[in-house]
């Protein structure tokens, strides 16, 4: 487990209190805890949900109430907000397979599951480099009291406090999963884990994902994010999964497409690698990186001769709330000849 705390002293009970989190269970667990730390503290607390795009939030209503906001991936407005009020927070890392194992475990489809935790890793990634507020970073943590203890000190919050309700005799000082579990009264033995997923699954996460949620992590330093091309759709059959090889026989269309994850904030060098057959050597393709409504960088391809040809264009993103869509499209029609897309990097710079 990693600790990262920045400007703590806090010299009351906070009368606002963000508790930011990548999705699963351990977010709301600590949400819980807070809330009943806050009314054992004689204070009213009130739990407030913060999603990606909201721009109005309801703050602390009076002298004797604490809000505690809540999100997976907070909107530029609610970050504003926090440097504005000088907001206390809590930011929750975990590891990005255990967030998409817990999704899944709830009945998320595997690519859904990445997606929802490519968006919260890409935010509180912004999150991370933003100043102005009180706070501190818990990165998969080991005990519920590795969590505890430091909630405590950045909210202003006695330690004793997170102890109200707890079963007499039991202690914080037990496996994180293990206080969730027995915290929520849930009867599983255990959490979703990475080894509930298929090797595809795992695969994908450990190319797309965990470059994204390393960098959370105190001292972590920007990798390579990778999607590969069965993370994308067939242009031909809107939905399906894309072939490696698709063929370009007919008239000028998209032919690859997705896959809609998200990715952090910064300067990267898109790269693309793609294979195509010597009978479309004379033909031009389009590769684009869009977000809605709005193309971030395009360039065209003309392969000249059968073979793999790799494109590069620097990218400058700040897009991090937005899902991001790659697509690939012929100028115009063919009758012969295949094309490959197999995969899409973002290069750090």
């Amino acid at each position: 487990m990693d600790i990262e705390t920045s400007d703590q002293n806090a010299a009351a009970i906070a009368s606002e209190i963000a508790v930011l989190a990548m999705p699963g269970s351990l977010g709301w667990w600590l949400v819980e805890r807070v809330n009943a730390a806050v009314s054992a503290a004689g204070r009213v607390p009130r739990i407030v949900t913060v999603g990606m795009f909201d721009d109005v939030f309801a703050g602390s209503q009076n002298e004797h109430e604490t809000v505690i906001f809540y999100a997976h991936a907070p909107s530029k407005g609610f970050i504003q907000r926090m440097q504005r009020e000088h907001m206390p927070a809590i930011v929750l890392v975990t590891e990005a397979i255990t967030a998409v194992a817990e999704l899944i475990a709830a009945g998320s489809k595997p690519l859904d599951a990445m997606r929802e935790v490519s968006a919260s890793a890409s935010v509180l990634d912004r999150v991370l480099h933003t100043a102005g507020f009180p706070c501190v970073t818990v990165t998969m943590p080991d005990t519920a009291e590795d969590v505890i203890s430091v909630s405590a000190s950045v909210t202003g919050l006695p330690r004793e406090s997170f102890d109200f309700g707890m079963p007499e005799g039991e202690s914080d000082r037990v496996p994180i999963d293990a206080a969730i579990l027995r915290d929520s009264g849930k009867d599983r033995a255990k959490l979703a884990v990475a080894a509930d997923l298929s090797a595809r699954t795992r695969a994908h996460v450990e190319l797309a994902l965990r470059p994204i949620v390393d960098n959370l992590v105190p001292g972590g330093n920007r990798s390579v994010v990778t999607w590969m091309y069965d993370m994308f759709y067939s242009g031909d059959r809107p939905g399906e999964p894309a072939p490696l090889l698709a063929d370009v026989v007919g008239p000028a269309r998209v032919i690859f497409y997705g896959p809609y994850f998200h990715v952090p904030d910064g300067e990267w060098l898109l790269r693309g690698t793609f294979g195509f057959s010597d009978e479309v050597s004379d033909l031009n393709f389009m590769f684009e990186l869009l977000r809605p409504h709005n193309i971030i960088s395009a360039g065209w391809i003309q392969p000249k001769r059968q073979g793999l040809f790799k494109v590069e264009m620097p990218i400058s993103l700040a897009v991090a709330e937005h899902a991001l869509e790659v697509r690939v499209h012929n100028r115009t029609g063919a009758i012969e000849g295949r094309v490959g897309m197999a995969k899409v990097e973002f290069i750090p710079q």
